[in-house]
């Protein structure tokens, strides 16, 4: 599938700017607080002395949380909004307002960049990869977890649904948006100069309280308020619909989400 670089970055930095208020209580639990800090830390065999950048920091939340295994922690995000939400909640932190393509650090400063859930929203991931390893020290690790997007079953409920109402060309995205192939993920860090890539499937379970949690999220990020109130008000209904079967007895959501693990090392 071919696409605009410029317009999915230009894309991507109008989504997160419109979403970021919005972050905290309903995106966060799905790219912060499911289950990636374990799978970070394992990626980039996170300790006590390891000073992390994240690309793509978003209101700080997995800073927060790596900052508690590491010895510094630094996110750096496209999006002003994201960068003066997560300084203001996490004022002992460092936040950088940055592009991941031209890293603002100098060379070997970091024992561990992670990408969490950002890889496929990068509209040139091979440039980013390119700078994750320039930035890291010798023998540093890139840590990358990232979902699938058609074996999403949280957030796929809500996208699936949209698709079927808004024209996919309406919804731009980079080339690893819809990727399913962890061996392209692999290829991307082995082609920036990684050694000792792995890159595989893992099913990360994603439990969310209420139906509301998908919605609350989807809306903002995909601006359906600017679409007519019969679509809104189907893609409402699709969503949950395909989110029933994954519905608990006491009224919460178990989703089986599947995502992309991926490491190198410098």
């Amino acid at each position: 599938m071919s696409y605009d670089p410029e317009a999915v970055a230009a894309q991507e930095h109008q989504t997160w700017q419109r979403s970021a208020e919005h972050y905290v209580e309903n995106i966060a639990p799905f790219t912060a607080y499911s289950g990636q800090i374990p799978l970070l830390q394992e990626l980039g065999k996170i300790d006590e002395c390891s000073a992390i950048l994240e690309i793509g920091s978003g209101a700080g939340d997995v800073a927060a949380q790596l900052a508690e295994l590491g010895s510094r922690v630094v996110g750096i995000d496209f999006s002003e909004n994201m960068v003066a939400i997560a300084a203001e909640r996490f004022p002992e932190l460092e936040f950088e307002i940055g592009d991941a393509e031209v890293l603002p650090f100098g060379d070997s400063e970091f024992d561990v960049v992670a990408s969490c859930y950002t890889a496929h929203h990068f509209a040139r991931p091979d440039k980013v990869f390119g700078e994750a390893r320039r930035v890291l020290k010798s023998s540093g690790r890139l840590a990358v977890v990232m979902p699938i997007q058609s074996e999403q079953k949280s957030f796929g409920a809500f996208m699936e649904s949209v698709l079927e109402e808004i024209s996919p060309e309406d919804v731009p995205g980079g080339p690893l948006l819809h990727e399913t192939d962890p061996a392209v993920v692999g290829a991307l860090l082995s082609d920036a100069g990684f050694v000792d890539v792995l890159a595989e499937k893992r099913v990360k379970p994603t439990r969310l309280d209420s139906i509301d949690r998908v919605l609350n999220a989807g809306w903002p990020i995909m601006g359906l308020d600017d679409h007519p109130e019969d679509v809104q008000q189907r893609i409402r209904a699709k969503t949950i619909e395909r989110a029933a079967q994954f519905e608990v007895p006491d009224g919460s959501f178990d989703f089986p989400d599947v995502v992309i693990v991926a490491s190198g090392v410098k």
